[in-house]
């Protein structure tokens, strides 16, 4: 079986990103405002692009590798669902990635 691997490169400050909008937010939440940026940013070719064929897919399945992700995913997956968009096959999943096979691979791409 043979089943590609695809990863979306989000090349940020995250310093300048959160000294950039903290007046917009409060102080702890920079770093969640990242994260939901950067999620919605991988998702982002799945709605409405001719790039992605989810004809043949059954369910995306996004695997986030710390705690830190479980907010902004809800916040993302929330947002989806208020959008009205085919979100029904989306789902977010957090898990440890020492003992998750392939998640290594996410944190590679993570830190290139």
């Amino acid at each position: 079986m043979n089943i590609p691997i695809g990863f979306t490169l989000f090349v940020s400050n995250s310093e300048l990103t959160i000294a950039a909008i903290e007046d917009l937010v409060e102080p702890h939440n920079g770093s969640e405002v990242i994260r939901v940026s950067a999620l919605t940013t991988i998702l982002a070719p799945l709605f409405g692009s001719t790039h992605v064929d989810l004809i043949d897919c059954n369910e995306v399945r996004i695997l986030l590798d710390a705690e830190t992700w479980l907010n902004p995913a809800q916040r993302v997956q929330e947002s989806i669902d208020e959008a009205s968009l085919d979100a029904d096959r989306i789902r977010f999943e957090t898990c440890d990635s020492v003992s998750t096979p392939g998640t290594q691979l996410a944190d590679i791409a993570a830190y290139s």
